[in-house]
């Protein structure tokens, strides 16, 4: 039984410094096993469906979880969009802690899910850095007001979207807010470390050495004659130039491929390299244009930008502390 003393975020860094916790697993997956087709809103089932939605909460209770996630992974003014729901953002976070708290009682905490918006962000996407953190604010605010315990972002691939969900969304509250009755705050139950992005760097460069160890370049030490940008055009084609950390002439090298998909690892890009007589051709571009295979056979050599954090050779435990 949780302690009564305190707010339940307090309570909730209170266990978690002490023990491990156990929390639920996916709500989209028990939803579809009972029928739901993917073509639907899921978050819209906590006003449709409510007590679908509780039961399964309820289930996950039964079998031991002392955290139940909102159903709200998608329930953002973008995806909601999508299916006309746009308006009802508001009402479907709100029902979704409401019947989270109905199954948890007093047993389990109620963290409120916020997932990625469903469309890329600049600067290969529509979506502005701006316009993303007023989509999560307003999911964000919505989830707070209704009460939940904590907040948990989740399934982000993108380290770009997850940096202007956290930092903007939640770290501008700085850390806590008191509602209107004064008596609740909802704090962020992870902070990134100070140096967490240098982390997140070195990482990432250590994972792309060992693809390059695994998979040798067989055009390396040549001499790079073009680079060929493909598929996007205008300013972010620009960007993408002036951040490129090669040029007509340097040597294809292992630490010069790593470098360049440094430069590119958090949108979709991929780099292909191929003989040009004596020297190679470089080509930068979407994924789609490659194929997806890793690596290429005798007439080209391909490796992608975009290494996720699950790919990283890192401990999390080094990136974030509860």
């Amino acid at each position: 039984m949780m302690a009564a003393t305190g707010t339940r975020a307090q309570e909730f860094r209170d266990q978690l410094s002490r023990r491990v916790l156990v929390a639920d697993g996916a709500m989209g997956t028990m939803l579809y096993a009972r029928g739901v087709f993917l073509n639907r809103s899921f978050d819209e089932l906590n006003l449709s469906a409510p007590d679908l939605v509780r039961g399964i909460h309820q289930d996950y209770i039964k079998a031991g979880s002392e955290i139940l996630e909102t159903n709200t992974f998608g329930a953002n003014r973008v995806r909601l969009a999508a299916f006309g729901m746009a308006e009802k953002l508001k009402d479907i976070n709100r029902a979704g802690v409401r019947l989270a708290r109905e199954a948890a009682r007093d047993t389990a905490f109620v963290a409120g899910a916020v997932g990625p918006l469903g469309v890329r962000i600049e600067p290969l996407g529509p979506t502005s850095f701006a316009e993303a953190r007023a989509a999560f604010r307003e999911q964000v605010d919505a989830l707070a007001e209704a009460g939940v315990d904590v907040l948990i972002f989740e399934t982000f691939g993108n380290l770009d979207e997850l940096r202007e969900a956290v930092l903007q969304s939640v770290f501008d509250w700085h850390f806590a807010k008191d509602w209107a009755s004064g008596t609740r705050q909802v704090i962020v139950t992870f902070e990134l470390q100070k140096d967490a992005a240098a982390k997140l760097q070195e990482a990432r460069r250590a994972t792309l050495k060992d693809l390059y160890t695994r998979q040798p370049n067989p055009f390396a030490n040549r001499v790079i004659k073009s680079i060929i940008v493909d598929g996007i055009s205008g300013q972010a084609k620009a960007d993408l130039l002036a951040r490129l950390p090669v040029h007509v002439g340097d040597t294809l090298t292992e630490d010069v491929m790593v470098n360049v998909q440094m430069a590119i690892q958090d949108v979709r890009l991929g780099v292909e390299v191929k003989p040009d007589n004596d020297g190679v051709a470089m080509r930068i571009g979407p994924q789609s244009q490659f194929g997806y295979e890793e690596a290429g056979g005798a007439s080209s050599y391909r490796q992608y930008g975009n290494i996720t954090v699950d790919q990283l050779m890192v401990d999390n435990s080094d990136l974030y502390t509860s």
